[in-house]
């Protein structure tokens, strides 16, 4: 585009009502017109930022998850608006139905040519003057991005918007008409330059749902930044998390933590850095999801010929072609190799003329795609994967040049305010520091630097003089008594906006909770605030995070478990009574206090002799030690001891840590929390409903409701609904009258058992069912309603739910003892001699072996 065209657009089209609302006035005004259209800001209104323009302000404090915009659908631009906003607006949707980024793009032309007559007129105001997309950048700057590829594709996409607007142009001018737009608007709206702006518009600020596009006001002024925590590619789960389509609603939450006055950024989500090159105009500083441009091509001497037609040929049946160009990330370059193109093509080259030959033979007899790929499979078998051709691709791909003649480049570009040129330039230094990230990792596994978050080195640095605890910390803490006072004055002083219940030592469970006014059934009793749980989120505070960022970022796979374990183990072994959160952690049981069959001796694991538990509970411990054996080497090599000492990082702390862990951890949104007081709560039979806490996104906190009415003084108890096998094996206790408690069975169905059971509990699908052995847990009564999906399958009679009471009989015969045996022996167990373990083993066995005899009763 030459300047005439540049000046053109902004003068004629853009600039017209900016030079009669400034910025400030325009952004007061889109925010009245926002609320009396009855959106919703919370905490966040509009502000200008250094190097951003225009963005969203944090009014008060921010948190994570916090709901921050409400906007009504009929405020959104989107197809089913502009159907029903005017007859204009009907002709565009009806006419480019197809295509909604074009009924966006037209109606926004409409829209602004109506002037203040428009309904939008305060958005409209506030959208910026021009969006400097790659693809509207002049044809000689271009050619300074270095890729013949991308240049290529940007020139296209111009010319096929160049082809859209002469179909447009009818159907816009006839929605003018409609809408009586004054004549002289109509020139300007239908001029290639305001096309070629709408489309920018929609291109940069337009969310893509279902295929659909939206344009939300407010919605588009967040600007970009990546969030700080890794994570694994997965197509814009995170972005759209964020980002939620109601029935009535286009709802956004807050992806990060920020300070009142500071700008909110959002993370747009796991797009590599020519997405917004092409299409916002702008090339993130840092981007965890940008990647390096390698190209190769098979070498000429293995094209020429009637053997280089069959190359080609086998290479286009792999569907990989002589040219291939890929884009590779240093983080997951380890997994995705093996399977990427580059590799594929030099497999390929690897092969003998006569090798192909016979590949391209097979090949042409195969049908179908699966035994296309069975052939292709066999054929490279006798390759060999070369991480040297990898490495001498990416150097291939780097200029002879400096870096830094780039880098000085971008800034005389940037200093003489030459927008398309900073633009291009500061993407070829993108990409040519994604290609030395790469081929730093590729040959030294040298992680690169973070913007943000401090180095391996700096972080251990800091960590330096810092120390662990006194070595009998926690042999000093308080009596138990002061220990829950001072959670509970730790409690009073976080301001919790609810808090119904205080911890309190409690006769044979150690500590509980009680409540502190009368609660209705469904009244909240607890809500947290969620920046005082301990979750992955909440890691990012601590001392410990630079280690756990390095570790998710050199893996490429977030790992919530061990980040939360180390997390944890940081905070109660080396910050200790320093943490912010010693007074909750210090009440956690110590690794003597646990009563789960991990912690068991030889001789408490005995009382289990015969239960399947038996067996799953020493699968659990040998599993958590070759777990710990596995880490700790990977650990090591990756820096953990500057932050873990050996001493800290035991296969006991291990067990402690990862035992917390499971016996808790709360969940809510796909997570697993460590929430203080709240884990506190004892669990009982009998609840009204099995516990539930939700995150309420408006307080940004973690909700738990009462399941039941209780007064004053009462302990408060949750039923987790859970049978008893898990409680026992996870947390060392069982309960009685367990209404969720059940037996675990596999039962061989046969197909007409199969679709019996997938209709009456699946809709049909038998994908659902498995073929043989299929699981069921048993409740008492063998015919209640709880089983109804096992007889369903079987039937109730006697004779058809024999493979049922079988395993009954067979898992009673295979225990030792009888049930009045083990009764007697729990009732003299001081004679016996049973530890606590032993007698919470026992019980839980004797209240397996009843609800065994309930359910043969009922046979």
């Amino acid at each position: 585009m030459d300047e005439r065209v540049h000046d053109e657009l902004n003068e004629n089209f853009t600039q017209t009502s900016h030079r009669r609302h400034g910025p400030a006035r325009a952004s007061t005004e889109f925010l009245a017109w926002f609320e009396q259209n009855g959106g919703r800001a919370t905490h966040v209104d509009l502000a200008s930022f250094e190097d951003f323009g225009r963005g969203v302000r944090a009014s008060d404090t921010v948190l994570e998850g916090q709901e921050v915009l409400r906007v009504p659908l009929n405020s959104v631009i989107c197809a089913k608006t502009v159907q029903h906003a005017s007859k204009g607006g009907a002709r565009l949707a009806s006419s480019f139905s197809t295509k909604t980024d074009k009924v966006v793009a037209a109606f926004l032309l409409l829209e602004k040519a109506k002037g203040e007559d428009s309904l939008w007129a305060s958005y409209l105001r506030v959208l910026p003057e021009f969006v400097p997309s790659a693809w509207l950048a002049p044809p000689e700057i271009l050619k300074e991005l270095h890729d013949e590829h991308l240049e290529g594709r940007l020139r296209n996409f111009r010319r096929i918007l160049d082809a859209e607007h002469s179909q447009l142009v009818k159907t816009l001018a006839l929605a003018l008409k409609e809408d009586n737009v004054p004549a002289e608007a109509h020139t300007d709206a239908l001029s290639l330059n305001a096309f070629y702006w709408a489309t920018a518009i929609v291109d940069s600020r337009a969310i893509t749902i279902s295929g659909q596009k939206y344009l939300v006001p407010f919605v588009d002024m967040f600007n970009y930044k990546a969030h700080m925590r890794p994570r694994q590619h997965a197509n814009g789960d995170f972005f759209e998390a964020h980002h939620k389509l109601e029935r009535n609603d286009f709802v956004v939450f807050a992806d990060r933590n920020v300070q009142a006055g500071q700008q909110v950024f959002m993370d747009y989500g796991d797009n590599p850095s020519e997405v917004y090159l092409t299409y916002h105009g702008f090339v993130p500083d840092h981007n965890p999801f940008d990647c390096a441009i390698v190209a190769a091509s098979l070498p000429a001497s293995l094209e020429a010929g009637e053997a280089g037609e069959q190359r080609s040929r086998l290479l286009n049946t792999l569907r990989i072609g002589t040219t291939v160009r890929e884009c590779l990330r240093w983080n997951t370059v380890d997994r995705t190799w093996a399977q990427s193109k580059l590799a594929i093509l030099d497999r390929v080259a690897q092969l003998s003329d006569e090798d192909v030959a016979a590949c391209v033979k097979d090949l042409d007899a195969a049908s179908g795609q699966n035994e296309i790929s069975q052939i292709a499979r066999k054929c490279l078998a006798g390759t060999q994967e070369r991480r040297s051709t990898l490495v001498d691709h990416v150097k291939a791909a780097q200029p002879s040049y400096p870096l830094e003649e780039d880098i000085a480049k971008l800034s005389a570009a940037i200093e003489a305010d030459d927008t398309f040129a900073a633009l291009i330039l500061s993407h070829r230094v993108a990409q040519r520091t994604a290609l030395s990230h790469l081929l730093g990792f590729l040959e030294n596994k040298v992680m690169p630097p973070h913007p943000i978050v401090p180095s391996l080195e700096e972080a251990a640095a800091s960590l330096k003089d810092y120390g662990l605890p006194p070595a009998d910390y926690l042999a000093n803490e308080p009596p138990l008594e002061t220990q829950v006072a001072r959670l509970n004055s730790w409690v009073k002083e976080q301001a919790f906006p609810v808090v119904k219940v205080e911890a309190a030592t409690v006769p044979h469970l150690r500590v509980g909770t009680i409540v502190t006014e009368d609660l209705a059934a469904e009244d909240p009793y607890l809500i947290i605030p969620k920046d005082l749980v301990m979750d992955v989120r909440t890691a990012t505070e601590s001392k410990v995070y630079p280690f756990i960022f390095h570790l998710c970022e050199n893996l490429g796979i977030p790992d919530p478990f061990h980040e939360l374990m180390i997390f944890l183990m940081f905070e109660y072994f080396v910050e200790g009574p320093r943490s912010v959160w010693w007074p909750y952690l210090s009440l956690l049981p110590r690794p003597d206090e646990f009563m789960a069959p991990s912690f068991f001796s030889e001789e408490d694991l005995a009382i289990l002799e015969g239960h399947q538990t038996q067996s799953e509970a020493i699968k659990n411990r040998d599993q958590v030690r070759a777990r710990f054996g596995r880490v700790k080497p990977f650990l090591e090599s990756e820096g953990v001891l500057s932050f873990l000492p050996a001493s800290v990082f035991t296969v006991e702390n291990y067990f402690w840590a990862h035992a917390i862990l499971d016996s808790r951890g709360i969940w809510w949104q796909g997570q697993r929390h460590l929430v203080p007081l709240l884990d506190m709560v004892n669990c009982k039979a009998g609840g009204a409903r099995p516990h539930e806490t939700f995150v309420n996104t408006t307080l940004a906190s973690a909700v738990t409701r009462a399941p039941q009415m209780y007064k004053a003084g009462d302990q408060l108890f949750e039923d987790y609904g859970q049978p008893n096998h898990i409680y026992f094996l996870y947390h060392g206790f069982s309960l009685e009258n367990n209404a969720y408690d059940c037996f675990r069975v596999t039962i061989d169905l046969n197909e007409r058992q199969r679709k019996a059971l997938a209709n009456f509990e699946f809709g049909g699908n038998m994908r659902r069912v498995r073929a043989e052995k299929h699981p069921f847990c048993v409740h008492a009564p063998l015919r209640g309603a709880a089983n109804q999906g096992l007889t369903a399958a079987l039937g109730t009679s006697s004779a058809s739910l024999s493979p049922v009471t079988d395993q009954i009989k067979e898992a009673l015969s295979a225990m030792p003892t009888t049930l009045e045996e083990d009764e007697r022996k729990l009732a003299e167990a001081s004679t016996h001699g049973l530890s606590d373990r032993a007698q919470s083993a026992l019980l839980f066995i004797i209240r397996e072996k009843r609800l065994l005899h309930a359910l043969l009763e009922d046979a």
